[in-house]
């Protein structure tokens, strides 16, 4: 099936490991496999997937480390959620080449180690352009891509998206046992619609610098609003 682009498998009851033949699948742009009992670790083919814009893996038992990204085979990843696993070990510095990602959630998970300080190079968070492969992703049947939806976790609740999934900006790495100061250049990231950094064991300052986001923010309200 070489020329599959929209895989969906999501809020089944699959179990065992996900196959590492993911590198046949050049056109994908879509995987969703989350909300079943996937267990192992996650295939390093993915990162070989050039036309890949939304991976999300939540709600499963896979395991180990986050596979490095080559960001020259994944330029397009837009979305990438892995909450609610039992993935383990630092965050790879490598994610930040991932300059295009509007959805990094990493939550609930056993993670440790400190904010990779590159996190600031998410230049689509910093900046706020928006990608052309956004639009390209909308090339796909209008039912298909309305039948995703990406949950947020903020102020003690879920937020589910759908009709706007695309257009939240979201870093959440909450639920682990990430320690060291939130770095400042976290704060640059003026475009985010949430930032959900709780129950973990920073230690330090909250930087002084996070009133710079605060018009990003307001973002948010936006999106609530069109998603009731």
């Amino acid at each position: 099936m070489k020329g599959l682009i929209f895989l969906s498998v999501g809020h089944n009851r699959f179990s065992g490991e996900l196959p590492n033949c993911w590198s046949n699948l050049q056109s994908l742009k879509v995987l969703d496999a989350s909300n079943n009992s996937l267990s192992g670790k996650i295939p390093s083919s993915l990162s070989s997937l050039h036309n890949l814009v939304l991976l999300i893996l939540s709600n499963n038992n896979l395991r180990g480390n986050i596979p490095y990204p080559d960001c020259r085979q994944v330029p397009r990843l837009y979305v990438l959620q892995l909450r609610s696993n039992l993935l383990e070990g630092n965050i790879p510095e490598q994610l930040c080449c991932l300059s295009g990602i509007h959805d990094l959630d990493l939550s609930d998970n056993n993670f440790i180690g400190s904010i990779p300080k590159c996190f600031q190079n998410f230049t689509a968070l910093k900046y706020g352009n928006s990608s052309l492969y956004y639009e390209e992703l909308f090339e796909l049947q209008d039912s298909t891509i309305n039948e995703q939806t990406l949950l947020v976790g903020t102020k003690g609740r879920e937020l589910e998206y759908s009709r706007t999934l695309l257009q939240v900006k979201n870093i959440d790495l909450s639920k682990n046992n990430l320690t060291d100061e939130i770095p400042d250049g976290i704060c640059s990231l003026a475009f985010l619609d949430t930032l959900n950094l709780s129950r973990n064991h920073f230690s330090g300052s909250i930087p002084k610098n996070i009133a710079v986001s605060a018009d990003g923010f307001h973002h948010l309200e936006k999106l609530n609003h069109m998603n009731e």
